[in-house]
């Protein structure tokens, strides 16, 4: 089917509902990385127990909604689209347990051009059993086999400005999954990224757990190792997060509790996410 702006853009996304519980946190946790660095293992260890939600974990909860963009009458050719920007806002902690609706939307869809792709922006309002807003995730997808073919006028929103031109007021390390055990890495057909990221031995992991990653690295770094203070973060990817290396996240204080970050891969020396913000409850 060909693409059409009207119809994707207002393509009715059925909402999708979730059970969840402290397994299921736990194994989020374990799934990015957690207690996998002994200096912090400790601090993590009421998220590795399922004790308590890790905010990122709202990207997946309800996440089977966001599969309509394989739907063919779409038009969205998937097999081309990549994941560019994901933010997530906490408007009360996640419960460690409990059941969460997703209501999807398409906020707006901009063409950059024939052969140059369109951005789709897309929201997911997160509310509970009783129908209180939780949580809204923002993701950006590049629709790289979609564009010329219609789209909002106009430039697509800027991303948040790269991080200052001083020292980080905070460094963390962390390292990623082993490839033998990471839940979150792409398959096979993904060969090609996996080899230039360093060899066979490493896979590319999805950017859920590149997110999550991130997200530990912030709480660990600027809320003193307590989730329930990350109350927004937001990144653009910029490169494959792979298992078996480590990520550098350098963090900078910008006032008021606001906080710009990027993660930088360690052995290949390459930023692979950017333009990160936060904003951190004061404790």
């Amino acid at each position: 089917m060909p693409f059409d702006y009207q119809t994707v853009k207002h393509w009715p996304i059925a909402a999708a509902s979730e059970d969840y519980d402290r397994a299921a946190c736990a194994a989020f946790a374990h799934a990015i990385g957690a207690g996998l660095a002994p200096a912090y293992a400790a601090i993590e260890q009421p998220y590795i127990d399922g004790e308590l939600a890790l905010p990122m974990m709202a990207v997946i909860l309800g996440s089977a909604g966001a599969l309509w963009t394989n739907e063919p009458e779409t038009g969205i050719d998937w097999t081309r689209m990549l994941h560019a920007e994901e933010a997530v806002t906490l408007h009360r902690p996640l419960p460690p347990r409990g059941r969460i609706t997703a209501q999807f939307a398409v906020d707006e869809i901009y063409d950059k051009g024939a052969g140059k792709g369109a951005l789709m922006y897309e929201s997911a309002r997160l509310v509970d059993a009783s129908g209180e807003h939780l949580a809204t995730v923002k993701v950006t997808m590049f629709l790289r086999g979609n564009g010329g073919q219609g789209g909002a006028t106009g430039e697509a929103p800027k991303p948040r400005p790269a991080p200052p031109d001083r020292a980080p007021d905070a460094v963390i390390e962390l390292p990623t999954p082993r490839d033998d055990d990471a839940p979150y890495k792409l398959p096979a057909i993904f060969d090609a990224a996996r080899n230039a990221g360093g060899g066979a031995a490493q896979s590319m992991l999805r950017g859920v757990c590149a997110f999550g990653l991130a997200g530990r690295a912030l709480i660990l770094g600027a809320c003193g190792g307590d989730a329930v203070r990350l109350q927004q973060i937001g990144l653009r990817y910029t490169g494959p997060v792979f298992t078996a290396e480590t990520l550098r996240t350098e963090i900078w204080q910008l006032g008021e509790g606001r906080m710009a970050f990027r993660v930088k891969s360690i052995e290949r020396d390459s930023v692979v996410m950017n333009n990160g913000y936060a904003q951190i409850q004061a404790s």
